[in-house]
């Protein structure tokens, strides 16, 4: 059980990260705040729980942990690649 929420967590605080760039490259202030808060939440729960679980000597929380982490941030990549590609792009030329 705690396998698949640290999973889900590491997923959503990665995509959360991406939220949170976004945010603040549009310069919205109450979705940057609602989203840090959220981020606080899941990196503290998210913590909490790999470590927990690491001083046990469950090892394998590590490898769920990187795994979600990096599955969040393919995941956030693909949803946002082509919304924002061409005004990076735009910017750098």
């Amino acid at each position: 059980m705690s396998y698949i929420l640290v999973y889900i967590l590491q997923c959503c605080f990665n995509v959360c990260k991406a939220l949170e760039i976004r945010y603040t490259y549009e310069n919205r202030l109450w979705p940057i705040l609602l989203v840090g808060l959220a981020l606080s939440v899941m990196m503290v729960l998210g913590l909490y729980l790999s470590i927990g679980a690491l001083l046990e000597g469950d090892w394998f929380m590590i490898v769920v942990y990187v795994a979600g982490s990096v599955s969040g941030k393919f995941l956030s990549w693909h949803i946002n690649k082509k919304k924002y590609r061409n005004k990076v792009y735009n910017l750098i030329k």
